[in-house]
């Protein structure tokens, strides 16, 4: 056999393949929406598996913006099941969505009126000095960043908090203790005026 003849029985099969017909009952059929069955069911079982671990959050840091919140959550591990962003009007249905967690804010202008909103939903919310969150925020601070700080921050036991939100506040937007809207800390109650001249006729000869 000369040295440049190639048996033909040796030579690689250069054709291109051709798909196999498949039959109407194969599993490898494209669904409705031209998705793998199979890939379809293991998207559907990770959507399952996430939805279960945002269900055991215990813990949440909400850090409040204007338009855009961050939303971060752990289990009683400490183990991050939730790390979210949304919109000003979503923030209260995804809250309804989950089960009573702790929720911990900077308090800020608009925290108490949060609060109430959460705790409304059932939650129970922490509000505490941006000054004692500060030390968790583990690298650049960026809204992210300081969720996760919050709600590292809401965990310590030993944690100052400004103030502690629960449906004792009677639903009044601001936490017990806490002065009349118009009010100053501090600032006394004025009297009435006409109890004032009710008690200056008793007292008068």
């Amino acid at each position: 056999m000369a040295s440049g003849h190639v048996n033909r029985a040796n030579r690689p099969n250069t054709w291109p393949l051709r798909p196999t017909p498949q039959s109407e009952d194969s599993p490898c059929q494209p669904g409705a929406n031209g998705m793998d069955p199979a890939l379809a069911a293991v998207e559907s079982r990770a959507s399952t598996a996430a939805k279960e671990d945002v269900m055991q959050v215990v813990r949440i840091g909400l850090d409040l913006a204007k338009y855009v919140f961050e939303v971060h959550g752990v289990d009683n591990h400490g183990k991050v099941v939730v790390r979210k962003r949304l919109r000003r009007d979503a923030v209260a249905g995804f809250f309804a969505n989950l089960p009573a967690c702790l929720v911990g804010m900077e308090a800020s202008n608009g925290a108490h009126d949060w609060a109430r909103v959460l705790t409304e939903l059932g939650h129970q919310v922490r509000l505490i000095s941006p000054q004692f969150v500060t030390p968790y925020v583990k690298s650049n601070k960026n809204d992210q960043n300081d969720a996760e700080a919050i709600c590292e921050a809401v965990g310590r036991p030993s944690m100052r908090r400004t103030t502690e939100i629960n449906r004792s506040a009677g639903g009044t937007g601001r936490p017990p203790h806490s002065p009349a809207p118009g009010r100053r800390p501090g600032q006394a109650r004025q009297p009435d005026s006409r109890s004032a001249v009710r008690a200056w006729d008793c007292h008068c000869p």
